[in-house]
């Protein structure tokens, strides 16, 4: 008797440590948590069936014998026998069809949810030109990184952030795994200026208690499921404000809604729940969307999530019901595909601030562009602009070809595409691609891509594409007009263009030609030489 006791009692005080060890480290399986009993509510409803199931038969097997126990199937694991192969098919069964069946729903409901608040639109806005964006991330996080002087930290993340009214890439100074986690805080963060061509970084430093890149219980995400565990936490930025700095973190949540038809089961549709505020102090608060659109440390910042305007658009696909998306297709939309390594939504800001933007091409192999959305950064309120058969625009990847193939860019060597932006220039649209070297050391061109004739412009610096989104003519040399990809354009016949920048804030620009090499001599140093021929881009040195 004593040892029955005694086992029980340590049974006990092990179930309660273990039970503490998981309450512990809770916030580790958050995201987990969340998609199972929040965002795939049908799985739940099903596994609960299965277990009605499962009870149901082991009180009919206790009181009546265990129907089909003698019956054994042979699997990989052996001979099992057909109630647990029953038993494990069907739980496989709910949690598959559960979420696949839950996603359909989902994606019809949110549909369902965008068409209604959608306003049609004859016009799109305005790109800011002196807020336009024009340093590609790619080029922005290296200038970051030159910009680092300690081997303790690393950029994390990579978002945008408006300082003092300008927009820049920002990214936490975090740092740099290992040992460092535990024992170091965030720093701070870098910000790239985004409207400038040339290295324009800011280090703004400042320990955070609680931020990005430190371990366990420092970490951001593991305070946050702490906070509020039942949320779907997005990708955070760094946000300035007075003397202090917050991490902005948005979240999503999930409402739950039945449908009866053509199989009942619950799902849920997703909508922007607010933004989490952390304090460098390590304090959270939480803004509703009205409160984070009037907040102070918010303001004039995009914080509404980026996956779901990109789903909410995408969704479309679902207007006119789940048969019609898998079998007729009948005006079925899809999200144009961008090359590079970012993908729509883009952010543009036009005069009433943060916009996203989205291209939808019909589905299937057409190529373009018939609805343009643009998504309110701050409230996600949606607009679509819908263009006739007749007048379907350029789509971005064939934008991209057209700008890839002038002069000025194909005579490059080691040259990709970046980042084609939509954006509107007297109420026209263009396709803004980034000419960038494969090095991201710089930004040899960018060309701006006429969306219904396909003339291309090119331009070499910041100021030259802010002098074209403010309808300004463009000085030969700057840019090029050419129709459709074709060999014309004004200034094609430059060569290699550099830049001196002098410390007065002068500039002077010296042509290269094709025969002519360039020499970089350095105070008190050696010659460094490179070969100016126009089929490579060492030699090219672009600034504002």
């Amino acid at each position: 008797m004593v040892s029955v006791s005694r086992r029980l009692l340590v049974t006990a005080l092990l179930s309660l440590v273990v039970l503490g060890v998981l309450w512990f480290v809770r916030p580790w399986f958050q995201p987990l948590a969340y998609a199972l009993f929040v965002e795939s509510p049908g799985v739940l409803q099903w596994l609960a069936v299965v277990a009605l199931l499962l009870g149901a038969y082991v009180a009919y097997g206790a009181r009546n014998g265990w129907p089909g126990s003698g019956v054994r199937v042979e699997t990989d694991a052996g001979r099992v026998p057909l109630p647990i192969v029953v038993a494990g098919f069907l739980v496989v069964l709910a949690i598959v069809g559960g979420s696949v069946v839950g996603g359909l729903y989902e994606a019809e409901a949110t549909s369902e949810r965008v068409g209604a608040a959608v306003t049609d639109v004859d016009t799109l806005p305005e790109t800011s030109a002196e807020r336009a964006r024009v340093l590609p991330q790619s080029v922005a996080r290296a200038y970051a990184q030159n910009s680092l002087q300690s081997p303790q930290f690393r950029l994390a993340g990579g978002d945008i952030s408006v300082v003092n009214g300008t927009p820049k890439w920002s990214y936490a100074l975090a740092p740099d795994g290992g040992i460092n986690s535990y024992r170091l805080k965030q720093r701070g963060a870098v910000f790239v200026d985004m409207t400038t061509t040339s290295s324009n970084v800011t280090v703004r430093e400042g320990e955070f208690q609680v931020g990005q890149g430190m371990a366990v219980t420092d970490d951001y995400e593991w305070q946050l499921a702490k906070h509020a565990y039942f949320r779907d936490y997005r990708d955070p930025f760094v946000v300035p404000h007075g003397d202090e700095m917050f991490l902005a973190v948005p979240y999503v949540t999930h409402d739950w809604e039945f449908r009866a038809t053509p199989l009942p089961q619950l799902h849920s549709v997703p909508e922007f729940g607010g933004v989490s505020l952390v304090a460098q102090n390590g304090s959270i608060t939480d803004l509703s969307p009205e409160e984070a659109r009037s907040s102070e440390v918010l303001a004039g910042q995009n914080f509404y999530p980026y996956e779901l305007a990109r789903h909410e658009v995408a969704s479309r696909a679902y207007q006119n019901g789940i048969l019609n998306t898998w079998f007729t297709h009948e005006d079925q939309l899809e999200l144009a595909p961008v090359p590079g390594e970012n993908d729509q939504p883009f952010t543009v800001f036009t005069e009433d601030g943060p916009t996203y933007v989205l291209a939808a091409e019909p589905w299937g192999d057409a190529a373009g562009v018939y609805q343009l959305w643009t998504i309110d950064g701050r409230s996600g309120e949606p607009q679509r602009l819908t263009f006739s058969q007749s007048e379907a625009l350029l789509g971005p990847s064939k934008a991209t070809d057209y700008a890839m193939r002038t002069p000025d860019v194909a005579r490059l060597n080691d040259v990709s595409p970046a980042e084609p932006i939509p954006v509107v220039r007297d109420g026209r649209l263009y396709w803004q691609v980034h000419v960038v070297p494969n090095s991201s050391a710089g930004l040899s061109y960018i060309a701006f891509v006429d969306a219904r004739s396909g003339d291309v412009y090119t331009v070499g610096t910041g100021s030259e594409a802010k002098a074209f989104l403010a309808g300004e003519s463009v000085q030969p040399g700057g840019s090029g007009n050419q129709s459709g990809g074709g060999t014309g354009g004004v200034g094609s016949g430059d060569g290699l263009v550099i830049v001196v920048e002098r410390e007065d804030g002068s500039t002077e620009r010296v042509t290269v030609g094709p025969n002519d090499s360039v020499v970089i001599r350095q105070r008190g140093g050696q010659d460094t030489r490179g070969n100016a021929t126009t089929n490579g881009t060492a030699a090219r040195s672009v600034a504002d």
